[in-house]
C-alpha cells in the first residue's frame, strides 16, 4: 500500500542530488515492493 497523502506521480527522468540537510520533510511513503521496482527499473537504465 502506498501511503503518500494524495495521488501521486514520481518522475525519475530529472534525477539529482542534494545534501540531506537540504530536505526538510517527508510528504510520504511508497511501499517496499513499488521501491524495489524503481530501484530494478534504475539500475537497468543506468546499468548498475
Amino acid at each position: 500500500m502506498i501511503k503518500l497523502k494524495a495521488n501521486s506521480t514520481i518522475y525519475l527522468h530529472k534525477i539529482a542530488t542534494i545534501d540531506k540537510n537540504l530536505v526538510i520533510g517527508e510528504i510520504g511513503h511508497i511501499s517496499k515492493d513499488l521501491k524495489l521496482e524503481i530501484t530494478t527499473k534504475m539500475r537497468n537504465l543506468f546499468t548498475l
